[in-house]
């Protein structure tokens, strides 16, 4: 029995979850403009028809988790590990992930920091083109 290449071919798109045209893009956390005396506390970076392929860099004494795609949905989330270890810059997140984009027709990109004081916190929402410049 002989199987056709390109039912092959087919195949492997169905499992691999993406289409024949994605491409790989490293990705660079916004900068963050904080305030006096704020640090980033968390990052959280949503991807849609896209995966994380790769984590570059994770701050010292922070932890990170990638959430598989639901819905082809997925979600990277770092944190720091304890308030003396937040980022005084978002510089340390300069092309930190790299993603694979699955289908750039429904491809999109957002994403949050958490920023705190010893008095505050709030959040700061970036949008696709905060991301992509």
């Amino acid at each position: 029995m002989r199987i056709h290449p390109s039912l092959i071919a087919i195949a492997l798109v169905f499992l691999c979850g993406c289409a024949t045209d994605h491409y790989y893009r490293t990705v660079s956390f916004p900068r963050v403009a904080l305030a006096e005396g704020e640090r980033i506390e968390s990052v959280e970076v949503v991807i849609s028809c896209a995966r994380f392929s790769a984590i570059h860099h994770i701050p010292n004494d922070w932890s990170a988790e990638v959430v598989s795609p639901v819905s082809e949905v997925s979600t990277l989330k770092a944190e720091a590990g304890h308030g003396s270890s937040s980022l005084w810059s978002s510089r340390e997140l300069a092309k930190f992930i790299t993603i694979l984009v699955c289908d750039p027709s429904c491809f999109s990109i957002k994403g949050t920091a958490t920023v705190f004081t010893a008095d505050s916190e709030r959040t700061i929402s970036f949008t696709q083109s905060d991301f992509l410049r």
